[in-house]
């Protein structure tokens, strides 16, 4: 016989098969799953690009411009002008202020020496032929002695000359005199003593100095 009858399938041929199917389509899912994983591309969301796309032109937008140099000029110029006028402010200030210290200092020296002037005229009222000379003289060395208290009293106090050695810084030579008593250069004698305010010397001594003698 050219064909050959089927044999009729029982049930373990039956189960077999459909073992086999099972097989091949589960297979056939989980290949086609894992091509489909690596072929897919996260997607992009349109909003969060969008917010960035944004922020970067409000940044751009804000970015300081270039200061104009005109401007900048005018700017320095306004503050030279404003410093210049409060130095000027400053030093009017500071005038009036050592002009006002200048005369306080003057006002009260000037009442001292109004009441040394008092004794001064009282003296030149003394009736000479009912005052003798000793007390006359008594009377000047006494008005004498309050004028030295009120120079000792700002800080104004004689130096003495005579016997010292000649020193430009305190003495002005007002001529030169043989001596065999002083050797050269040596203050002799004062024409008017020398003062100091303080450690300043206020005026220098006029004096004679000695020379060898010829």
């Amino acid at each position: 016989m050219a064909d050959r009858e089927r044999e009729p399938e029982t049930e373990e041929t039956i189960e077999q098969k459909s073992n086999e199917n099972d097989s091949e389509v589960e297979v056939d899912i989980k290949g086609h799953d894992t091509e489909a994983e690596d072929i897919e591309e996260p997607e992009v969301d349109e909003s969060i690009e969008g917010e960035v796309n944004a922020e970067a032109v409000v940044e751009e937008q804000q970015q300081p411009e270039a200061p104009d140099p005109e401007e900048k000029l005018r700017e320095s110029e306004d503050r030279y002008l404003r410093l210049a006028a409060e130095y000027d402010n400053f030093r009017k200030r500071t005038a009036k202020q050592f002009a006002t210290i200048s005369e306080s200092a003057i006002e009260d020296f000037a009442l001292d020496l109004l009441n040394i002037l008092d004794n001064f005229e009282r003296a030149l009222q003394v009736d000479t032929e009912k005052t003798d000379a000793e007390s006359l003289k008594k009377g000047i060395e006494l008005i004498f002695g309050q004028f030295t208290d009120l120079l000792k009293k700002k800080g104004v106090e004689p130096f003495d000359s005579v016997g010292e050695k000649f020193d430009p810084n305190l003495h002005e030579a007002m001529m030169t005199v043989e001596s065999d008593e002083h050797e050269e250069g040596v203050v002799v004698s004062e024409f008017s003593k020398g003062y100091k305010l303080k450690d300043k010397i206020l005026r220098h001594a006029k004096v004679s100095v000695s020379r060898e003698s010829d």
